[in-house]
């Protein structure tokens, strides 16, 4: 097996970026290029992605990030170095970076579950936690590293759900075998301005994912 590389899903992309990774790929042996046939959605390529690369590097780690999503210099140096000084190592099952969406902390790629006598609330971790290393239920793949050896308890990113709460589902997933615990000093930023308001595609993912991830990992009472 490979000791580390670079795996890029190219979701039946049209604009040229099949083109470019291949030339990229002749450049770098280490980089490994995957094109679907078929646009998947973000959560197909996730997928596809999390089991090659589980494959490919059983013993190791693999750090999931959107392709806009851009690290800062030393992020995974501080990801490792914060692993390597902890005392329950073996909890640990994910380590997630921060995220910063221009200069600021999206705090929204963060969240705590808990359950009340009206329901489940999932919650954003507030910003006075954010000074020291923090435990969560649920992360987005933006700066997300997973044991690989855990992939085959857990299996894969749901590729039907095409977009949204496929990230949100696998944390939950996740917390059944160990702990996610986020390092703030490792920064992924992600860009990104609101959605303009108003229904779209997007909604029937977002709704009919959120309704099956509730009925799959809580009590119908909640």
């Amino acid at each position: 097996t490979r000791r580390s590389s670079d795996l890029i899903v190219d979701n039946c992309s049209t604009d040229g970026t099949s083109e470019y990774l291949d030339d990229l790929k002749k450049q770098h042996n280490e980089i490994i290029v995957v094109h679907n046939s078929e646009n998947v959605g973000g959560a197909g390529g996730f997928s596809v992605g999390v089991e090659i690369a589980a494959k490919e590097t059983p013993d190791n780690w693999l750090f999931l990030a959107d392709d806009d999503a851009f690290p800062d210099e030393n992020m995974l140096q501080e990801l490792k170095n914060s692993y390597a000084n902890l005392d329950n190592k073996e909890e640990i099952c994910v380590l997630c970076t921060s995220v910063i969406n221009y200069e600021k902390i999206d705090f929204a790629h963060r969240r705590r579950v808990k359950k009340t006598q009206h329901g489940v609330i999932s919650y954003e971790v507030p910003e006075n936690e954010y000074n020291k290393p923090f435990y969560l239920d649920e992360a987005s793949f933006v700066g997300f590293a997973i044991r690989a050896s855990l992939i085959k308890n857990i299996g894969l990113p749901i590729k039907s759900f095409f977009i949204y709460y496929d990230d949100t589902e696998y944390s939950l997933r996740v917390t059944k075998y160990g702990k996610i615990l986020c390092i703030p000093t490792a920064k992924m930023h992600h860009n990104v301005k609101s959605r303009d308001v108003g229904v779209s595609w997007r909604d029937y993912y977002s709704v009919r994912n959120y309704l099956y991830m509730l009925d799959k990992h809580y009590d119908k009472k909640y």
